[in-house]
């Protein structure tokens, strides 16, 4: 190792720590391994998922060295990526490992996945406007392969990508807005917790205060043994952040 090379790597050290940089180092050799698979027939299925995982470690590192740096701002955004990111794997092995592509529940998990992985892509935080408009397409393709895909679907996402206005531009010419594709989401998918607490939030930033506490008040009176209990930690802290939003919209 030459003395540049030396001198950024116990730089990139010091910054994040020994466990995130151990992260950092898991996260290049998945990403060095989807450079070496570029020119091989399963560009369609393995590079994604290497993308999304290498993706959601380099987001886990950053959440540790925003949290020793103290700056708060990058943490909630690092953090959001590790959330996505992780939705983004679990719904690409489900159509690698589960539906498979060879059908139209597993293209769609598929492209919304990709999306997934690509909408927390914020290490091109200049690039925004691109990045979002990317997932924006691969869930549209995800939503005409199959407009029923599950609570993790293309819905949610493209609502979460416009509702997110200090992350992202929102893209021109889209006929529904945030609000419209998260009700939506909610409608296909009303066991799952956390596409009733998105459409509470949009609805929220989006100065409809009244029907956010009514969305939050139906969905903290409901049994939680009876959402969607193969999320059962997510939709825990689904309701938790609930409960939050909702003491804020008193």
């Amino acid at each position: 190792m030459n003395e540049t090379a030396q001198k950024r790597f116990l730089q990139a050290r010091e910054a994040f720590g020994l466990r995130g940089f151990g992260q950092i180092v898991k996260a290049q050799l998945l990403l060095t391994e989807l450079d070496e698979s570029a020119g091989r027939s399963d560009l369609a299925g393995t590079q994604p998922l290497l993308l999304c995982e290498g993706r959601l470690l380099l987001a886990r590192a950053i959440t540790w060295r925003a949290e020793r740096a103290g700056i708060s701002a990058q943490y909630a955004l690092a953090q959001r990526a590790v959330d996505v990111a992780t939705a983004a794997s679990h719904m690409i092995r489900q159509s690698l490992e589960g539906a498979g592509r060879d059908t139209l529940e597993g293209m769609a998990c598929y492209y919304c996945g990709l999306a997934q992985a690509i909408a927390c892509d914020f290490g091109r935080r200049t690039d925004l406007y691109d990045v979002a408009r990317s997932a924006i397409r691969y869930a549209r393709v995800a939503l005409r392969l199959n407009p029923h895909v599950d609570a993790h679907g293309p819905n949610r996402l493209l609502g979460r990508i416009y509702a997110a206005s200090e992350y992202f531009v929102r893209p021109p010419g889209d006929l529904r807005g945030p609000i419209d594709h998260l009700r939506h989401a909610a409608e296909k998918s009303p066991s799952y917790a956390g596409n009733h607490f998105e459409l509470a939030r949009a609805l929220a930033i989006f100065g409809h205060a009244t029907e956010a506490r009514q969305t939050l008040d139906a969905l903290l009176a409901r049994d939680p043994a009876t959402m969607a209990p193969e999320f059962s930690v997510e939709v825990a802290e689904d309701l938790a952040r609930a409960k939050s939003l909702r003491s804020e919209l008193l």
